[in-house]
C-alpha cells in the first residue's frame, strides 16, 4: 500500500500541512527507551478501520519542537514515547475486536499522570492524530478551525 497522506497539525501555532512519509517509522528513527518495569495494563476499547491501522503503522515522527510524541509500529503494537525524552508512555496491542490491550508506564521519574481516565483520553486523542488522514473531515475541520481562531487573535 502507498504512504498514507496524513495531516500533521500543531495545536499551539494552528498550522496543519499534508505529509507524506518517505518510510515507516522504526524505533531507530529517534532517542527511545523501554517501557519501565512500573507500568498498568488496561485494556482500551476504540474500533479502528482498516485504513486507520495502515496509516498508524507508518509510525509518526515529529517535524518541530512543538511536535511532544514519536511513534512506530513494531510487532503489531504501537509504540508511543514522548519525543524530547524517548520515554515510552503507551505500548498498544491491537486486537481485531476492537479491545485492545495497552501498557502504560507508571515510572513517577518518567510519567507523572496516574489517572487512567486521562490516560484513555490522551491514547484516543493521540490514536486519533496518528490515523487521520488527508480525507478524514474532522482532522481538516480542527485544522481549519484552529486557524480561524489564531487568525481572529492576531486581529
Amino acid at each position: 500500500m502507498p504512504a498514507p497522506r496524513t495531516i500533521s497539525f500543531n495545536p499551539f501555532s494552528g498550522k496543519s500541512r499534508v505529509v507524506v512519509p518517505e518510510r515507516k517509522a522504526t524505533r531507530d528513527d529517534w532517542k527511545t527507551c523501554d517501557m519501565p518495569e512500573m507500568h498498568v495494563v488496561t485494556e482500551f476499547l476504540m474500533d479502528l478501520t482498516p485504513e486507520q491501522m495502515d496509516t498508524l503503522s507508518w509510525g509518526h515522527v515529529p517535524l518541530e519542537m512543538e511536535d511532544k510524541w514519536f511513534s512506530y509500529m513494531e510487532d503489531g503494537s504501537l509504540h508511543i514515547h514522548r519525543s524530547w525524552t524517548g520515554f515510552c508512555i503507551y505500548i498498544v496491542e491491537f486486537s481485531r475486536d476492537g479491545r485492545h490491550r495497552v501498557t502504560i508506564n507508571r515510572d513517577p521519574d518518567e510519567y507523572t499522570n496516574t489517572d487512567l481516565d486521562k490516560d484513555m483520553e490522551m491514547l484516543a486523542a493521540l490514536i486519533g492524530m496518528f490515523s487521520a488522514s488527508e480525507n478524514d473531515p474532522y482532522a481538516v475541520w480542527i485544522g481549519d478551525t484552529a486557524r480561524t481562531l489564531g487568525d481572529r487573535s492576531r486581529e
